[in-house]
C-alpha cells in the first residue's frame, strides 16, 4: 500500500479519536473558550496536532482491529474458508500472482480500516459527548448559540445520530470484509485456471 494513503487513512481515523478525547478532557478539566480559540489560531500548534492525530489514528485502528477481529472475523471467514491457514495461503497466492488484484485488495483494506476505526470513534463520541453534557452542562452557554438548548435535548438528538453512524460503519465494514473474502476465493480460482491453461 502507498505510504501516503496509509498516512491519510490514519489521520481520518485520528481526527475522530481527537474529537472524543477532547470531549473527555473538557468533561474532566472544564472548557475554556479563550484558550481553545488561542490554541487553534497558533500556527506552531499545527505540526504537533498532526503528529498527535496520526498517533491517535494508529492506536484507534489497532484497538478497533483487535476488538472486531475478536467479535466477528472468525465467523465471517468460515463462510468462505474452512481454516485460517487456507485463507492466508489463498490471499498470499492472489497477491503474489496479480498486481492488479493486489491493488484491489489494498483499496478494500483501506475502506475497511476507515469504517472499522469510525465504529469505535462514533461510539466513543457518543459516550464522551454525554459525559461532557451531563457533567458540565454550563458548556452549552459558552459554545455558539446553544444556550437555549438543554443537555438532555441535545443528547436525545445527537446520540441516536452517532449510534446510527456507528451502525452504518459496522454494516459497511462487514459487507466490505465479506466481499473481500469472496473475491479472494474467486480470484484464486481464476488465476489457477489461467495457470492450468498455460501448462
Amino acid at each position: 500500500m502507498n505510504t501516503t494513503n496509509l498516512f491519510v487513512e490514519l489521520l481520518v481515523i485520528g481526527v475522530g479519536a481527537a474529537g472524543w478525547l477532547a470531549l473527555f478532557v473538557c468533561a474532566a478539566l472544564g472548557y475554556d473558550a479563550a484558550f481553545v480559540k488561542k490554541l487553534l489560531s497558533t500556527p506552531a500548534a499545527i505540526l504537533p496536532a498532526i503528529v498527535a492525530i496520526y498517533l491517535l489514528g494508529i492506536i484507534t485502528d489497532r484497538v478497533a482491529d483487535s476488538l472486531l477481529h475478536f467479535l466477528r472475523s472468525e465467523r465471517q471467514r468460515l463462510r468462505h474458508f474452512p481454516t485460517e491457514d487456507e485463507c492466508l495461503s489463498t490471499r498470499g497466492y492472489v497477491l503474489a500472482k496479480s498486481p492488479y488484484f493486489a491493488t484491489q485488495f489494498d483499496y478494500s483494506r483501506s475502506r475497511q480500516r476507515i469504517c472499522r476505526g469510525w465504529i469505535l470513534n462514533f461510539l466513543l463520541l457518543s459516550v464522551s459527548m454525554n459525559v461532557l453534557l451531563f457533567s458540565r452542562p454550563e458548556v452549552l452557554t459558552r459554545v455558539g448559540n446553544l444556550s437555549a438548548v438543554s443537555s438532555s435535548h441535545l443528547s436525545m438528538v445527537v446520540t441516536p445520530i452517532l449510534l446510527l453512524l456507528a451502525a452504518g460503519c459496522w454494516f459497511s465494514w462487514e459487507k466490505l470484509a465479506d466481499t473481500e473474502l469472496k473475491r479472494t476465493k474467486d480470484q484464486a480460482k481464476l488465476l489457477r485456471e489461467i495457470e492450468e491453461r498455460r501448462t
